[in-house]
C-alpha cells in the first residue's frame, strides 16, 4: 500500500479453502484445488486473471441500525466457493486476502479497499469484492473509478442477502 490507512490486512489463508478428496487422475475439480493464495504484495510476481478481495467490516451495518455479521461474509463465501466445481480452466483465480476495518473507521476501510481494487485493475487483474455490507460497494466503485477515470462506464453487480431498496 502507498498510504497509511487505519485498517488491517490479512493475507489469504488455506484454512478456508478445503473440500472433498477427488480422483487425482481426473485433475482439479473444485475451487479449493485450483485457487492461488497470495499475499497482496505478491501480485506483482504472479500471473493472475481474477482476484478475490475480502472486505471485513460491520460498521456500515451498525450505523444503519442493521443486524451485524457482514464482517463474516468473506470467510463464509470462501468456505462455500471452495467446494464448488471449477468452470474456469482458462482463468487463473487468486485469493488476495482481506481488508479489515479497525476502530469503527469505515471511511478509512473504504479508501484502503478502493486503493487495493485500483492496484488490481492497474495490473490487469479483474477484482471481485467479497464481504460485507452495502458500504463495501462505495470502496469497490471508487477503486474502479480511480483506475479507469471519468470517461468510461462502470458496471458493478452487487449480490445481497435480501432484496431491499433502502
Amino acid at each position: 500500500m502507498t498510504k497509511d490507512y487505519n485498517v488491517d490486512y490479512q493475507p489469504a489463508q488455506k484454512i478456508y479453502w478445503t473440500g472433498r478428496k477427488s480422483n487425482p487422475d481426473i485433475g482439479n475439480q473444485y475451487w479449493y484445488q485450483e485457487i492461488t493464495l497470495l499475499d497482496f504484495q505478491e501480485i506483482n510476481t504472479t500471473n493472475v486473471d481474477i482476484a478475490l478481495l475480502g472486505y471485513v467490516c460491520d460498521e456500515g451495518v451498525r450505523r444503519n441500525l442493521g443486524r451485524t455479521g457482514a464482517s463474516q461474509g468473506p470467510t463464509a463465501l470462501r468456505e462455500r466457493l471452495a467446494k464448488l466445481p471449477i468452470h474456469f480452466d482458462k482463468k487463473r483465480v487468486a485469493d488476495v486476502g482481506n481488508i479489515i476495518c479497525v476502530d469503527e473507521d469505515m471511511e478509512s476501510c473504504q479508501l484502503a479497499f478502493a486503493d487495493y481494487i485500483k492496484q488490481l485493475i492497474s495490473k490487469q487483474i479483474f477484482p471481485i469484492a467479497i464481504g460485507g455490507g452495502h458500504d463495501m460497494s462505495y470502496g469497490h466503485f471508487k477503486g474502479i473509478h480511480n483506475a479507469i477515470g471519468n470517461n468510461k462506464k462502470i458496471g458493478i453487480i452487487n449480490f445481497d442477502a435480501h432484496f431491499d431498496l433502502r
